[in-house]
């Protein structure tokens, strides 16, 4: 057995806090498949010839995550429940989310389709898209004041 965190923090197990991680991801990685599917039902797969649910999810998971892991990891103090919590969103829920595979067959199949150029740009597009997303969500990260529902979610109760 071993302590949490704190005097007062319960003892469990050492064996179930090896799946606490576990049981993090696969719990957000439902949430961020379920979501992902839905957004792709409600936005038109292709506009124009362009996959555009499958560049738009890939391009907010990049900004949340880079927003998610500069404040997790620069910003809050480091903890168990930190650790936990990266992996429910992060690798859970915005692993779930974004699509890194489906992004490689729609482009692979422009391609084939005889549509090489714009198989390349939405490729190239997302990559950077994808950048830029993930630059934009480590400046909000970096922000001097974070929201107070931020930084009150990792304060002891």
């Amino acid at each position: 057995l071993e302590a949490e965190e704190g005097p007062e923090a319960p003892i469990r197990p050492r064996r179930f806090r090896r799946f606490e991680p576990i049981l993090a991801v696969a719990a957000g990685g439902w949430i961020g498949a379920t979501g992902r599917y839905e957004f792709e039902l409600a936005v038109p797969t292709r506009h124009l010839g362009f996959p555009v649910s499958t560049f738009l999810i890939n391009t907010s998971g990049a900004c949340l995550l880079g927003l998610l892991l500069t404040v997790s990891l620069e910003r809050l103090p480091h903890s168990h429940r930190a650790a936990l919590s990266r992996a429910f969103f992060g690798t859970g829920m915005l692993g779930g989310w974004t699509t890194m595979s489906t992004l490689a067959v729609e482009a692979g199949q422009l391609m084939r389709a005889g549509q090489f150029p714009r198989g390349l740009l939405y490729l190239v597009a997302t990559l950077a898209a994808g950048f830029v997303g993930s630059a934009v969500g480590i400046a909000i990260g970096r922000r001097r004041e974070l929201p107070a529902a931020v930084t009150a979610a990792e304060e002891p109760a």
